[in-house]
């Protein structure tokens, strides 16, 4: 009895452990997490995901440090009224379809080819994986790539790059009266067979408009990325602005350290304005601080420099130089640079640079620059090269009681015989001319002596009460001259005059001339307009021509007349008005400078009767 109830344990034993191996209960059975979360890990150890409570307080299944996600395929650009158009097709160079954790397609545009994507090159972004079309605005070529991101705030590789890409041009049809102003005219857009000749005067002129320093201010993609690659450059708080450049001058012994900024067009001749910011460390140590052109010919040879130099002093506050600079002969090119000269210790700071063009006397019609482009006191003495202004450069009137204050010319100012009948002319616009539309009484007083029925001031101007009067002659030249002045050889002046005839006008030619005199006042020749086929309609005509003032020349008089040479019989009467004779600023030609060509000459008006020049 006693063996058959041992064996009996033994088997409800067996049992029991058989039992117990066929069954398992779960470890987390009626568990929770609680104010707390679950990391999940990889194969590697690092961790890819937390499911619960987020450190900000919230729940939700958070994932980390995922991998790159895909390369989007390249965006096709295409142009658009006033910018550019991107498009993504929603396809991925390296994989076929989107991750689980996509996030965006960030759109990336710049104006530097080969660019890399940063937060300042971010235009705009794409929500759906399916692909989309973003509109950039711009008003020049741009390079355009994409980046993906993930869900982690992982980027994938750059696209490949599309560009240059600009804004569709612009057609009649598509633009409004007014709707173009300054700001939409391209570079060059205006050239000088589109303007005629008085069109700009200084009304229309901008004097020291138009920065060709790219970025002036450094604030913008240009200046990241020419300091992207160095380990001297960095951008630093500017001057009134955000953002200026500074430069490292620690090194062991003097050294000059530059950044090549951008690289212009220039001509022989060109003459440029330079200026800058800056300031330096208090424990600076160099020879000077420095913005210049470097001048280069065709084959890139190094012509030369044109060099703004400050040398600041060690820690005090920013300070400004400037300095014009002209390119030398042969130079079709000039690259821009900043530069720390010869330093030693401490930085330098650079900001809000200028390469601004100088607009020379050659390039400027006279008058076109009046006292509206010139600031209150910007031109004073010390401006003003000793010599550089004598009795010649001023114009006749130019300078009365209100240009010149009490007791400042006095007799030891004004050289001996440098002011004679010869310098002084009637007008105060920079019309040669005195008397031009005949108003004043001055020609009328000229004629006094002469016969009414060949010369005579009479009603009926051109947009004036008065207009000179001629009838011509069969076989004469009848002349009116209207102005003496000095003349250089090279000098150019453009002569114009409103004319109209009787309708029965015939048998002469309408002569509006320049006569050239050397210094002993020989007749060396005339230059000028001949009208020999005349609008005979009773209507006022306008004439005009450049005349360029040959060699030897020291003095210029002013004719308008009728010829009746080589015809035996004349009818009608011509009719004058508005003549102007004004010179055009250019760089003074060679010759000796004119004393009075005719001592003692104080002609005003003469008549003559006298063969066709």
């Amino acid at each position: 009895m006693a063996n058959d109830l041992t064996r009996l344990a033994a088997r409800i034993a067996d049992l029991e452990r058989r039992f117990a191996q066929q069954t398992r209960t779960s470890q987390l059975a009626y568990s929770s997490i609680e104010n707390g979360a679950l990391d999940v890990y990889d194969e590697t150890g690092s961790l890819r995901a937390v499911i619960g409570q987020q450190p900000d307080g919230t729940t939700a299944v958070n994932i980390v440090n995922a991998p790159p996600p895909p390369t989007p395929s390249q965006p096709t650009v295409t142009p658009v009224l006033g910018g550019v158009s991107a498009t993504w097709e929603g396809v991925f160079t390296d994989a076929p379809a989107p991750p689980l954790d996509f996030a965006r397609i960030e759109v990336h545009a710049t104006t530097l080819d080969n660019f890399i994507p940063t937060p300042a090159t971010l235009r705009g972004t794409f929500e759906s994986p399916l692909g989309s079309t973003l509109t950039i605005p711009t008003d020049q070529p741009l390079y355009v790539r994409l980046l993906a991101r993930n869900t982690s705030g992982t980027a994938s590789a750059p696209s490949a790059q599309s560009g240059p890409v600009g804004p569709a041009p612009v057609v009649a049809q598509e633009v409004l009266d007014g709707i173009v102003d300054e700001t939409a005219l391209a570079d060059n857009a205006v050239s000088q067979a589109k303007l005629r000749i008085g069109a700009v005067g200084h009304n229309q002129l901008a004097i020291g408009t138009g920065n060709l320093m790219p970025d002036p201010s450094f604030e913008g993609a240009f200046t990241e990325q020419l300091v992207a690659a160095s380990t001297e450059w960095r951008l630093t708080e500017g001057n009134g602005s955000p953002r200026g450049l500074r430069v490292n001058g620690t090194s062991s012994e003097p050294t000059s350290r530059s950044l090549l900024i951008t690289e212009l067009a220039v001509s022989p001749g060109d003459r440029f304005f330079l200026a800058f910011d800056y300031r330096a460390s208090a424990d600076w140590s160099g020879n000077s601080l420095r913005l210049y052109l470097r001048w280069q010919d065709a084959d890139g040879t190094v012509l030369g420099y044109g060099t703004a130099i400050a040398t600041p002093t060690p820690g005090a506050d920013w300070a400004t130089t400037s300095q014009q600079v002209q390119a030398p002969a042969g130079t079709v090119a000039a690259t821009v640079w900043l530069q720390n000269f010869q330093a030693i210790a401490g930085t330098a700071d650079f900001d809000n640079a200028q390469v601004r063009t100088v607009i020379g006397a050659g390039m400027v019609l006279a008058e076109s620059i009046g006292t509206l482009e010139l600031a209150a006191e910007s031109v004073t003495g010390e401006k003003v090269a000793a010599d550089t202004i004598t009795a010649r450069e001023v114009k006749a009137l130019s300078l009365t009681g209100d240009e010149i204050a009490a007791n400042t010319l006095t007799a030891r100012h004004i050289a001996a015989g440098s002011l004679s009948a010869s310098r002084l002319a009637i007008g105060t616009t920079g019309n040669l001319v005195g008397d031009p539309s005949y108003e004043t009484g001055v020609i009328a007083a000229a004629l006094a002596n002469q016969d009414p029925g060949i010369y005579a001031i009479e009603d009926g101007g051109n947009n004036s009460a008065k207009c000179l009067r001629i009838t011509p002659a069969a076989g004469t030249y009848r002349w009116l001259q209207h102005a003496t002045s000095p003349m250089l050889p090279g000098d150019r002046y453009w002569v114009a005059v409103d004319y109209k005839t009787t309708t029965d006008f015939t048998g002469a030619s309408l002569k509006f001339f320049l006569g050239f005199y050397d210094e002993s006042g020989t007749r060396l020749g005339s230059d000028g307009i001949v009208v020999s086929a005349l609008v005979t309609d009773g209507t006022w005509q306008r004439i005009s021509k450049i005349i360029t003032i040959p060699a030897n020349t020291t003095q210029g008089n002013v004719r308008i007349g009728v010829d009746g040479n080589g015809n035996e019989t004349t009818t009608g009467r011509a009719y004058f008005d508005n003549l102007e004779c004004r010179a055009v600023l250019s760089t003074p030609g060679g010759g000796a400078r004119p004393s009075c060509p005719r001592k003692g000459c104080a002609c005003m008006t003469r008549r003559a009767t006298r063969p066709s020049p």
